[in-house]
């Protein structure tokens, strides 16, 4: 079952939410946005500052103005709780005021509470899943849905961390230090929803040694975070029992040192110790079983990105970008977007510093 549908789902993520927008174009040698000059033996310097990129597209993405106003395009709507999380696609965007404990879904320029109860996020691969209560899982709020309990000894402070992107989505909770994972269609495929009011397909996932599992990509990948600056990728198997205790694995396909990674649908970013950002050449591979990763090729592009930033996070805006929260060596902070087939980068909006934007 899951052999047949990599290839599908992995096409579906890596071809975004939202159309792909033409590549950043450089302005004239005399513009504020001009392209960098090369440099001797042809390569291309980066710009000094962001007023060294041009000023692109607004993002497709939505973010939230001092938590307080959600911004989408040419669209803006007021909110009355601070907001310190979003999740957020070209149209669907998923809020969390952790003070008020509500879970909350953008609608048109209308803000619906959908939980009042929740203790994390909401994480959305399509289907919305938070915590309420530190102890079941909450999904799919568009319709009646039961809620996911959590195993007895799991947990305290669990948050989503991510769903994998198979058919079939396997979905990580951290809470106490570990990482769970529930298993939302396994024995039963062509279900709609899980049965209600069971953790029989809850499992511990072991097998990441020093490291911790820290979120997902593309198709069954998940990526593990190592100390010292060591980062691992692939996916998890085993048992599956119902009802046991017994854990599944984590099974590493990829490694490598790096500051952070991404394991974005576009494309594999690192952050490398000298403080630039790269893609990483990776093409899909598969096992026998069907589990889908991403295996590195040997090539790095560095993105066409200012000296001395301090990145806080990528993520993938559509088939071809990703947008990438950074601030420079004057304190200015900005979404900035890298077209990844020419790494050119521009900025998609000026972010303040106590702006959110999206993880994910």
């Amino acid at each position: 079952m899951r052999t047949m549908v990599v290839a599908v789902v992995v096409a579906a993520a890596m071809s975004g939410c939202s159309a792909a927008r033409d590549a950043p174009a450089p302005g004239p040698s005399s513009s504020p946005g001009a392209e960098p000059g090369a440099e001797p033996g042809g390569s291309t310097r980066p710009p000094a500052s962001f007023g060294g990129l041009a000023i692109g597209e607004p993002p497709a993405l939505a973010y939230v103005r001092a938590g307080r106003t959600v911004v989408l395009g040419d669209r803006s709507v007021e909110l009355h709780r601070r907001v310190s999380a979003l999740t957020a696609g070209s149209s669907v965007v998923w809020l969390y005021a952790p003070r008020e404990h509500t879970v909350s879904l953008v609608l048109g320029r209308r803000v619906v509470v959908v939980s009042s109860r929740a203790t994390s996020p909401a994480y959305a691969v399509g289907i919305p899943y938070w915590i309420e209560d530190d102890h079941r899982i909450m999904y799919n709020a568009d319709k009646p849905a039961d809620p996911q309990p959590l195993p007895d000894g799991c947990c305290h402070d669990a948050v989503v961390i991510g769903a994998d992107l198979d058919m079939d989505p396997d979905v990580f909770v951290r809470a106490d230090g570990k990482v769970w994972m529930w298993d939302t269609y396994e024995g039963r495929e062509g279900s709609e929803y899980p049965p209600p009011d069971t953790d029989r397909y809850f499992w511990p996932v072991a097998g990441t040694g020093s490291g911790e599992l820290v979120g997902t990509g593309i198709s069954s990948e998940v990526l593990v975070s190592y100390p010292g600056h060591e980062w691992g990728w692939g996916y998890v198997v085993g048992p599956r029992v119902p009802g046991s205790s017994t854990p599944v694995d984590y099974r590493e396909r990829e490694h490598l040192s790096a500051e952070r990674v991404w394991l974005t649908s576009p494309g594999i970013v690192a952050l490398e110790a000298d403080g630039r950002l790269v893609e990483l050449g990776a093409s899909l591979r598969s096992d026998q079983e069907g589990h889908g990763w991403r295996g590195l090729t040997g090539g790095r592009s560095r993105l066409r990105l200012p000296d001395g930033l301090t990145v806080a996070g990528v993520v993938g805006e559509d088939r071809h970008d990703v947008l990438v929260d950074a601030t420079d060596r004057s304190g200015a902070r900005a979404w900035v977007r890298c077209h990844l087939p020419t790494h050119a980068c521009e900025v998609a909006a000026e972010l303040g510093p106590d702006d959110v934007v999206p993880l994910r």
